[in-house]
Formats: structure tokens, C-alpha cells, sequence
């Protein structure tokens, strides 16, 4: 296994939240509008565009349908 550089450990949280973490939020509005906003607001902040990218297309979900899952 090789170990991942300074310079590509942003890609990798990032692919990570991406695949391990995303994956687990699936609900109704009143449960995850407001998690999913904060996680939204970080992956923005620290520069993680992938996740950011998936949590705006749960978000739009999650507003147009009341609902939301990773997998749509």
C-alpha cells in the first residue's frame, strides 16, 4: 500500500468523504437539512469540491423531493 503525499491528502479526504461518509445520509428533510447544510459548508470551506459537488445535488433533492439519498 502506498502512503499518499502532502501534496494529494486533500484529494483523498476528500474521495473519502466522498465514499465512506456521504453514502450514510439518507432521509427526510427535517433529519437532514441541517447536517447535510454543515457538511456542505465545511467541504466548501476546506476545499473538498468532489463531496461539496454531491452535497448540493442531495441538498436540491432533499428540497425539491422532502427527501434524499446518495444513491439518486
Amino acid at each position: 500500500m502506498e502512503r499518499v503525499g502532502a501534496e494529494h491528502l486533500e484529494d483523498a479526504i476528500d474521495i473519502q468523504i466522498l465514499q465512506k461518509v456521504l453514502p450514510k445520509f439518507h432521509g427526510t428533510q427535517g433529519k437532514l437539512e441541517e447536517p447535510l447544510n454543515r457538511l456542505n459548508e465545511f467541504c466548501e470551506t476546506e476545499g473538498f469540491a468532489r463531496s461539496a459537488k454531491k452535497l448540493q445535488r442531495m441538498l436540491k433533492d432533499l428540497s425539491e423531493q422532502g427527501y434524499c439519498s446518495f444513491i439518486a
